[in-house]
């Protein structure tokens, strides 16, 4: 039986991304995207700890997407993306593709 209750294939990544917050213009990191899927994505980002709610993420030149953070053991974070998994599987594409 898989435990795993993700609905989509993860794709590991070595991309650098920009975190941003739509109610705070203050929140601006950079992070490492360890995976990526059209659902969400893990974070690498010093201020895990510090970030809830809806952010934004900025996956190399693309983006941003809006995300909710679902989880935070710092450094790491968990997002699902606001954005449909449609619209994500072709950015999951782009950065198979491209990268």
């Amino acid at each position: 039986m898989n435990t795993d209750a993700r609905h989509f294939n993860r794709k590991s990544t070595e991309l650098s991304g920009l975190v941003s917050s739509p109610t705070d213009p203050n929140i601006d990191l950079t992070c490492e995207i360890i995976d990526l899927s059209a659902g969400g994505a893990k974070l690498n980002i010093s201020k895990a700890g510090t970030l809830a709610g809806e952010i934004a993420l900025k996956i190399g030149d693309l983006g941003p997407y809006r995300a909710d953070v679902v989880w935070s053991r710092p450094p790491h974070m968990g997002v699902k993306f606001r954005v449909s998994p449609e619209v994500m599987a072709y950015v999951v594409m782009a950065v198979a593709l491209y990268r």
